[in-house]
């Protein structure tokens, strides 16, 4: 249930925010790899663990991280913005962690980040 409460409230947060500034298409298909590609790889390598949404919301928070850097002139107060979405981060690793949530969809928080980075 915590996990629920933990999820609604990232997506609520990050995605609102994101879905205002790129559109409902582009978010929209970032959530939909990032949770199919979390899936997968916990299919893949943890056939005893099923991911959930957690694989969706690290690719959310991959692109509000790399939007973050990447717009980083554009914010007024980049200190609060940067301490808020690691806080965040840190938040949901640690409750991933203590629930047993398996880590393979971090991997589309570093695959989302490094890819919008780079292009």
């Amino acid at each position: 249930m915590s996990d629920l409460v933990r999820e609604d409230g990232c997506f609520r947060f990050i995605g609102i925010r994101l879905e205002q500034e790129f559109g409902f298409v582009r978010i929209g298909l970032l959530y939909v790899i990032s949770g199919l590609g979390g899936s997968l790889l916990s299919a893949l390598f943890i056939q005893s663990n099923i991911s959930g949404a957690s694989g969706a919301l690290f690719g959310l928070l991959g692109g509000m991280l790399s939007e973050l850097i990447t717009n980083w002139t554009m914010y007024a107060n980049k200190v609060a913005a940067l301490v808020t979405l690691v806080i965040i981060i840190v938040i949901n690793l640690a409750v991933g962690i203590l629930s047993h949530v398996d880590l393979l969809t971090l991997d589309d928080f570093y695959l989302v980040f490094f890819s919008v980075l780079c292009f």
